[in-house]
């Protein structure tokens, strides 16, 4: 019942420590030591101690459930000239070690932009690139090519309804959706109505909300936006105490939500206190069920 922060990159920060917003304690806490950081000037992705380099990982990050891991495909490895990767990490939760996959089977392009979702159906993590989609399964260490179409757009988050088994990627003025549940994964535009403001953002917030059964977006201020996938609607809700202004480097799934305390939560930047945010009552969660709530969390 965390939310797990990681990141930095390319000529920002070159820590690859994990962060955490535990909602069972109400802290925030720092998981691990950073490794010695890379000095060397060249592009690595791993560090001397064989853990992860830091990155821009843009969306390619997921927690999957199945194995208590988190997945990292690609990104910007911390170093003076930048560029992009096409490694695959897991973090394991159970020992706090990093361990570089080296996976089978056709791996996502080298670009930026990588948007993922985790499926709690199959256990799998969808990976799309610039162009393509993938899957990636844990048990056999594998990728798989799903389907290949024309470029999208890389300002964008990607989310899975698991209901629905759809996978919707949005952002940067483009929305498309993929049903994920048999074996066509034909790509398709998602029209939608009254959501142009997170349509238009750059690399929002997504995420799905089992209890009100919708997707579920921040992009900044006030305003919470949710959108029924069967009616293809949006429908604004604007609360108080709101964080301010997204990052204009995404949100990401920095906002995401917790089924164990049935309340969103956000980390909105690294110098910004975390909040929680309820769109529905019925939880025992710290958070009021009619505004964002600020965590005055220790150990900050």
């Amino acid at each position: 019942n965390r939310l797990i922060v990681w990141g930095g990159g390319h000529s920002d920060y070159y820590g690859n420590e994990l962060y955490a917003v535990n909602l069972n304690n109400l802290t925030i806490q720092r998981l691990n030591n950073p490794s010695p950081i890379n000095s060397s000037g060249s592009c690595v992705t791993s560090l001397s101690d064989g853990a992860a380099n830091s990155r821009h990982t843009y969306d390619g990050i997921a927690y999957m459930a199945n194995v208590d891991r988190m997945l990292v495909y690609g990104g910007a490895p911390a170093c003076p000239s930048g560029g992009f990767s096409t490694d695959t990490w897991t973090f394991s939760f159970a020992n706090m070690q990093w361990q570089r996959m080296n996976p089978s089977g056709p791996t996502p392009r080298q670009v930026p932009g990588i948007v993922s979702g985790y499926d709690p159906n199959t256990g799998k993590v969808f990976i799309h690139d610039d162009v393509n989609l993938y899957s990636y399964t844990y048990s056999t260490n594998s990728f798989q090519l799903l389907s290949s179409s024309s470029g999208i757009d890389y300002h964008m988050t990607g989310v899975i309804d698991p209901v629905r088994k759809k996978f919707v990627i949005i952002g940067g003025g483009q929305s498309w959706i993929y049903d994920i549940s048999g074996s066509g994964y034909s790509r398709q535009a998602l029209s939608t109505t009254g959501g142009s403001a997170i349509v238009n953002a750059g690399y929002p917030g997504l995420t799905y909300d089992p209890v009100t059964d919708r997707i579920v977006a921040w992009d900044g201020g006030n305003t919470v936006y949710s959108l029924n996938l069967d009616t293809r609607v949006w429908t604004a809700s604007t609360y108080s105490g709101g964080p301010g202004s997204a990052q204009s480097a995404g949100t990401y799934k920095r906002w995401s939500y917790s089924p164990a305390s049935g309340v969103f939560v956000l980390v909105n930047g690294m110098d910004q206190n975390a909040y929680t945010f309820r769109l529905s009552s019925g939880s025992s969660a710290p958070a009021p069920s009619t505004d964002f709530s600020l965590c005055n969390y220790g150990n900050k």
